[in-house]
Protein backbone atom coordinates (compact mmCIF):
# COMPACT_ATOMS: atom_id res chain seq x y z
CA UNK A 1 0.00 0.00 0.00
CA UNK A 2 2.78 2.43 0.92
CA UNK A 3 4.57 1.55 -2.32
CA UNK A 4 1.65 2.46 -4.59
CA UNK A 5 0.92 5.56 -2.52
CA UNK A 6 4.50 6.73 -3.04
CA UNK A 7 4.29 6.10 -6.76
CA UNK A 8 0.96 7.93 -7.09
CA UNK A 9 2.40 10.82 -5.11
CA UNK A 10 5.23 11.17 -7.64
CA UNK A 11 3.20 10.34 -10.74
CA UNK A 12 2.85 13.89 -12.09
CA UNK A 13 6.53 14.59 -11.45
CA UNK A 14 7.48 11.36 -13.25
CA UNK A 15 5.16 12.09 -16.16
CA UNK A 16 6.56 15.60 -16.56
CA UNK A 17 10.21 14.50 -16.32
CA UNK A 18 11.74 15.39 -19.65
CA UNK A 19 14.71 13.00 -19.58
CA UNK A 20 15.52 9.45 -18.55
CA UNK A 21 17.98 10.89 -16.06
CA UNK A 22 15.25 12.86 -14.29
CA UNK A 23 12.99 9.81 -14.22
CA UNK A 24 15.89 7.78 -12.86
CA UNK A 25 16.35 10.25 -10.02
CA UNK A 26 12.67 9.90 -9.11
CA UNK A 27 13.00 6.09 -9.14
CA UNK A 28 16.09 6.29 -6.95
CA UNK A 29 14.33 8.55 -4.46
CA UNK A 30 11.44 6.11 -4.15
CA UNK A 31 13.87 3.20 -3.76
CA UNK A 32 15.65 5.04 -0.95
CA UNK A 33 12.36 5.70 0.84
CA UNK A 34 11.26 2.09 0.52
CA UNK A 35 14.62 0.65 1.59
CA UNK A 36 14.29 2.52 4.87
CA UNK A 37 11.21 0.38 5.49
CA UNK A 38 12.94 -2.88 4.57
CA UNK A 39 13.12 -2.83 0.79
CA UNK A 40 11.51 -5.10 -1.76
CA UNK A 41 10.98 -8.73 -0.88
CA UNK A 42 9.80 -11.76 -2.77
CA UNK A 43 8.60 -15.11 -1.48
CA UNK A 44 10.40 -18.23 -2.64
CA UNK A 45 7.75 -20.53 -4.11
CA UNK A 46 9.46 -23.70 -2.95
CA UNK A 47 10.57 -22.85 0.58
CA UNK A 48 8.02 -20.15 1.33
CA UNK A 49 10.77 -17.96 2.76
CA UNK A 50 11.00 -14.27 2.03
CA UNK A 51 14.15 -12.70 0.63
CA UNK A 52 15.17 -9.21 -0.44
CA UNK A 53 15.46 -8.68 -4.18
CA UNK A 54 18.28 -6.85 -5.92
CA UNK A 55 18.19 -3.13 -6.63
CA UNK A 56 17.77 -3.92 -10.32
CA UNK A 57 14.61 -5.95 -9.68
CA UNK A 58 13.30 -3.31 -7.28
CA UNK A 59 13.89 -0.59 -9.85
CA UNK A 60 12.07 -2.62 -12.49
CA UNK A 61 9.11 -3.06 -10.13
CA UNK A 62 8.94 0.69 -9.47
CA UNK A 63 9.19 1.47 -13.19
CA UNK A 64 6.42 -1.01 -13.97
CA UNK A 65 4.21 0.50 -11.29
CA UNK A 66 4.68 3.96 -12.85
CA UNK A 67 3.75 2.59 -16.28
CA UNK A 68 0.68 0.84 -14.85
CA UNK A 69 -0.47 3.97 -13.02
CA UNK A 70 0.07 6.16 -16.09
CA UNK A 71 -1.90 3.72 -18.23
CA UNK A 72 -4.70 3.62 -15.66
CA UNK A 73 -4.77 7.44 -15.52
CA UNK A 74 -4.84 7.65 -19.33
CA UNK A 75 -7.70 5.15 -19.59
CA UNK A 76 -9.70 6.95 -16.92
CA UNK A 77 -9.19 10.25 -18.74
CA UNK A 78 -10.30 8.72 -22.05
CA UNK A 79 -13.38 7.19 -20.44
CA UNK A 80 -14.24 10.56 -18.92
CA UNK A 81 -13.89 12.26 -22.32
CA UNK A 82 -16.19 9.68 -23.94
CA UNK A 83 -18.75 10.19 -21.17
CA UNK A 84 -18.61 13.97 -21.62
CA UNK A 85 -19.05 13.61 -25.38
CA UNK A 86 -22.06 11.35 -24.86
CA UNK A 87 -23.62 13.81 -22.42
CA UNK A 88 -22.99 16.67 -24.83
CA UNK A 89 -24.60 14.68 -27.65
CA UNK A 90 -27.63 13.94 -25.47
CA UNK A 91 -28.02 17.65 -24.67
CA UNK A 92 -27.86 18.47 -28.39
CA UNK A 93 -30.46 15.85 -29.21
CA UNK A 94 -32.71 17.12 -26.44
CA UNK A 95 -32.34 20.70 -27.71
CA UNK A 96 -33.14 19.58 -31.26
CA UNK A 97 -36.17 17.65 -30.01
CA UNK A 98 -37.45 20.66 -28.03
CA UNK A 99 -36.99 22.89 -31.09
CA UNK A 100 -38.84 20.41 -33.30
CA UNK A 101 -41.77 20.14 -30.87
CA UNK A 102 -42.26 23.89 -30.74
Amino acid sequence: IRFRTLVRGHLAEFQNASTKLKKGVILSNIMDLLQKDGGFVRQDKVSGRWYEVSDIVAREKISQCFRDELLHTKKAKQENQVLQQQQQQQRRMKAIGETFIQ
